[in-house]
C-alpha cells in the first residue's frame, strides 16, 4: 500500500510538472503522458504518429486538440520530468515485487507447513488423510530437505 501511495504521489507529481513546464492539460492517459517525456512539442509528436501511419499504411492520425498540446519550456524540464516518471514507475514496480514476493513467501509457508505437519525432523508426516468418494487417500510428505519425497496413495475396499 506504501509503494502504491507513492507511486500515485509521484505520477500527481509529474502530471503537476508537465502542466507547469509543459502546458498539459490534466487528466490525460498515461500512453500521452509517456509521449510527453519523448518529445519536444505536439507538433513533433503528432508529425511522429504520422510517419507510424504512413509506414504501417494505416489511416492517418487526428490531430492534436486544443487539450493535446504542449511545448516543453526547456530540455531540462523534459529531462526532469522524465526522471519524475520513471521515479513513479520505479514506486508501482517495487509495489508489484513485493506483493510477488509475499505471494511466493507464503507459497514456500505453506509448503514447510506441509512437509513438516508437525513431525519431528526425519520423521514421516501424514499430510493428508481422508476419505473422497468411497476412497481412502493419504499424501504422506518426508521432513528432511536433503531427499525430500512425497507419496500420494488411494484405495478402495470392496
Amino acid at each position: 500500500v506504501g509503494f502504491h501511495q507513492h507511486g500515485n504521489t509521484l505520477s500527481d507529481d509529474y502530471e503537476a510538472w508537465a502542466s507547469i513546464y509543459a502546458g498539459v492539460a490534466p487528466g490525460q492517459t498515461d500512453d500521452f503522458y509517456q509521449a510527453v517525456g519523448r518529445f519536444d512539442d505536439s507538433d513533433a509528436w503528432y508529425e511522429s504518429r504520422l510517419r507510424q501511419a504512413r509506414a504501417f499504411q494505416e489511416e492517418e492520425p487526428e490531430a492534436p486538440t486544443s487539450d493535446q498540446e504542449w511545448q516543453w519550456r526547456s530540455e531540462q524540464h523534459r529531462r526532469d520530468y522524465q526522471n519524475l516518471r520513471a521515479d513513479a514507475n520505479s514506486a508501482y514496480d517495487r509495489r508489484d515485487n513485493m506483493v510477488l514476493f509475499a505471494i511466493v513467501n507464503r507459497a514456500i509457508a505453506v509448503f514447510d507447513a506441509v512437509r513438516n505437519g508437525g513431525a519431528p525432523s526425519g520423521e514421516q508426516a501424514s499430510a493428508l488423510d481422508a476419505e473422497l468418494l468411497g476412497a481412502r487417500v493419504a499424501l504422506e510428505v518426508s521432513a528432511p530437505l536433503a531427499r525430500p519425497a512425497a507419496t500420494l496413495s488411494a484405495g478402495w475396499s470392496f
